[in-house]
């Protein structure tokens, strides 16, 4: 029963309570750790999500710079391919007519072949085979084909010299259409490759400009690895799709904050509650440590009071004992070894440690007005401070009643932060005067 009552005493209970909450802190932290961490991976998301923002701008304006290059560059294909069309019509200009006097040449060649043929073949026919009809038909075909080649060279040569003259005008007329092609052809191979020159320097300054644009905001080797990409386009798809994530990611992280913000708000309410339980337990501690000098003092005093202790004190003491514990308790005896002794209902004694909070509080009080009508013969006030806190209602009932009794030529003071003693001294009529504070 007197390890309960220990337990409960204020200083315990805080103790209790702290320790209680120190647990429940420390389970909390680790969402407080969680937070944190969540916190720190939001900034990192956002920082991504910037620095992709960024690059973005960046390869938009590439894109737009390639956009325009490779335009450039269809043009200049396209100019490329007039270019050769141009110089395959100047070729066939200037090879036409070789061309056709080889194929005629090569046809009047092939008529004199089959001629040739045709005469062997009747030769052949007359001396070998003797047929008449054969040999008839051979030679006839012969006559046919010297006849044709006869005639086709005739024809040539009075061509030949009935167009003579209009060939040297064709010529010297093609001649100057060829040299001016020629000279139109080097033109516009020279533009073509001026232009090809100015595309490329465009580029490379336009690439120059967003590098110079963007350093000092994006590193220099993040930026170069950028305008060296390839596909713009697709790169831009792959960034916005990284934002894209990193969005869900942030938005996941809302949600986990949510759920944890009721848990870091009592979290926040523990370590408030925390700082006023060790205002308390400072105050509590401080009291116990009056406290605790107060009893060596008494001790001291009581070993002193042992020294000097009479037989009338003891019988006095029992006396007292007998009266506030309602006959309970008649006999107290100080022993040697175990110091105050109460007899108890069998008959046998016990040490004052062995009985409850409350039935020890009055064996001290009983010393405590015992002792004073040892210490002097002046009548001394005495002074309750929350003397009966661990009291029952009839404890206390049977207290004030022997102190009205037996202490009324004395000024008693009662100080108290409960409303008891006074309710139990009106119901019993006994005067007092009452004084809140």
């Amino acid at each position: 029963m007197g390890h309960g009552r220990s337990q409960d005493r204020p200083i315990n209970i805080v103790t209790k309570r702290m320790k209680e909450i120190n647990n429940e802190k420390e389970y909390l932290s680790q969402f407080a750790d969680k937070k944190y961490n969540m916190e720190e991976s939001k900034q990192k998301l956002e920082k991504e999500i910037k620095e992709q923002q960024i690059n973005i701008e960046i390869l938009e304006k590439l894109k737009q710079v390639e956009e325009k290059h490779n335009l450039e560059q269809e043009k200049i294909k396209i100019g490329e391919n007039t270019l050769k069309e141009y110089k395959r019509k100047m070729e066939e200009l200037t090879y036409p007519k070789k061309q056709l006097e080889e194929r005629k040449d090569n046809k009047s060649l092939l008529q004199i072949i089959i001629t040739v043929c045709l005469i062997a073949l009747s030769i052949l026919s007359v001396l070998v085979v003797k047929n008449d009809i054969i040999s008839a038909i051979t030679i006839t075909l012969a006559i046919i084909s010297l006849i044709y080649v006869s005639y086709s060279q005739y024809k040539k040569k009075v061509a030949f010299h009935s167009n003579k003259e209009l060939e040297n005008v064709e010529k010297e007329k093609s001649i100057n259409q060829i040299e001016i092609m020629q000279e139109t052809t080097k033109g516009l191979e020279k533009e073509q490759e001026e232009l090809r020159k100015k595309n490329e320097e465009e580029y490379k300054e336009n690439i120059e400009k967003i590098r110079n644009a963007y350093i000092g905001i994006v590193p220099i080797k993040v930026i170069d690895e950028l305008l060296e990409k390839k596909n713009a386009k697709l790169e831009i798809e792959v960034a916005q799709n990284k934002i894209g994530e990193n969005k869900l990611k942030i938005q996941s992280i809302g949600l986990d904050r949510s759920s944890i913000a009721p848990k870091l708000e009592n979290l926040a309410a523990l370590e408030e509650e925390y700082v006023k339980l060790e205002e308390e337990y400072e105050d509590l501690n401080f009291q116990n440590t009056a406290i605790e000098l107060a009893k060596e003092e008494l001790e001291k005093a009581y070993y002193e009071m042992k020294k000097k202790i009479t037989p009338e004190f003891t019988k006095q003491l029992s006396n007292v004992m007998t009266k506030i514990s309602n006959g309970k308790y008649t006999n107290v005896k100080l022993d040697e070894k175990e110091g105050l002794i109460v007899e108890v209902e069998n008959g046998n004694y016990i040490p004052v440690g062995l009985l409850s909070i409350g039935t020890i509080d009055q064996l001290y009080l009983s010393l405590r007005l015992g002792a004073a009508n040892q210490i002097s013969n002046e009548n001394l006030p005495i002074i309750l401070d929350e003397a009966f806190a661990y009291y029952d209602s009839e404890r206390l009932k049977n207290i004030l009643e022997f102190l009205n009794e037996e202490f009324s030529n004395r000024q008693i003071i009662i100080l108290t932060c409960t409303s008891r003693e006074k309710d139990i001294l009106e119901e019993n009529n006994i005067e007092y005067n009452y004084i809140e504070l």
